[in-house]
C-alpha cells in the first residue's frame, strides 16, 4: 500500500562506478541522477569513512542525492551506510534504475515492489529489510525475449537510441523534482500516465 503525503528526501541513482561502464544500459539510473545534480547545481562530496557513496545536497529542495560508488550488486551497502547517520526513512527514498522488463523509451514509478531480479534493488531491499521505497524504473529492453540479460545491461547505447535516451533523462529529471517538491504520488500520476 502506498503511504500518503510522503516527502522524498533521498534520491539514489544505481549503476557501476568505473569508466568502462559509462553509457551502458545498466548505468541508466546513475546517469539520470548525475544529470539531476548538474541541473540543480548541487554540491557533491565523497563519503570519507566508507568511501562507498557520493553525496550531493540540493538545499533548496531539502534533498540529498546519492550515487553509490560500489558495484551495482552491492548498492545496498552504500545506501545502508548513508542511512546509519540519517533520519531518512525507506518510504522517503526514490531509487532510479534500469529495468529490463520495460521496453526502451518507457518508464514507470512504483512503490513497495519486489526486485524482479534486479541485483542492485535486491541488495537495497536486503540491507533495509524492506521493499517499501519508491522506484523510478527506466526501460532498457530491446524487445528480444531470449537474449541473455547480461548482454543487454552491459551494452552501450547506439547512436540512434541516444536521442530518445537524452529526452528520457530530461523528463526523468523533471519528474524527480516534482517528486521532491510535490510528493511521489503526484509525480507517479503525471509520469506514469505519459508512458
Amino acid at each position: 500500500m502506498i503511504k500518503k503525503n510522503i516527502k522524498i528526501k533521498l534520491i539514489v541513482g544505481l549503476g557501476n562506478p568505473e569508466e568502462k561502464y559509462e553509457k551502458t544500459r545498466h548505468n541508466t539510473g546513475r546517469e539520470i541522477v548525475l544529470a539531476l545534480v548538474d541541473d540543480l547545481g548541487a554540491e557533491s562530496t565523497i563519503n570519507q569513512v566508507e568511501k562507498n557513496h557520493l553525496v550531493s545536497q540540493a538545499k533548496g529542495l531539502g534533498l540529498t542525492i546519492m550515487t553509490p560508488q560500489t558495484y551495482m550488486n552491492d548498492s545496498g551497502k552504500a545506501v545502508g551506510a548513508f542511512l546509519k547517520n540519517s533520519k531518512i526513512k525507506p518510504a522517503q527514498i526514490l531509487v532510479v534504475h534500469d529495468d529490463i522488463d520495460l521496453a526502451f523509451g518507457k518508464a514507470k514509478i512504483s512503490y513497495a515492489k519486489n526486485s524482479a531480479g534486479h541485483k542492485g534493488v535486491e541488495s537495497i531491499i536486503k540491507v533495509l529489510k524492506t521493499n517499501e521505497f519508491w522506484r523510478l524504473r527506466i526501460g532498457i529492453s530491446s524487445g528480444k525475449k531470449k537474449i541473455d540479460a547480461l548482454k543487454i545491461v552491459l551494452k552501450k547505447w547506439q547512436p540512434e537510441e541516444l536521442k530518445i535516451f537524452k529526452k528520457l533523462v530530461k523528463k526523468s529529471v523533471e519528474t524527480i523534482k516534482i517528486a521532491a517538491m510535490e510528493g511521489p504520488e503526484k509525480a507517479m500520476s503525471e509520469f506514469n500516465s505519459k508512458f
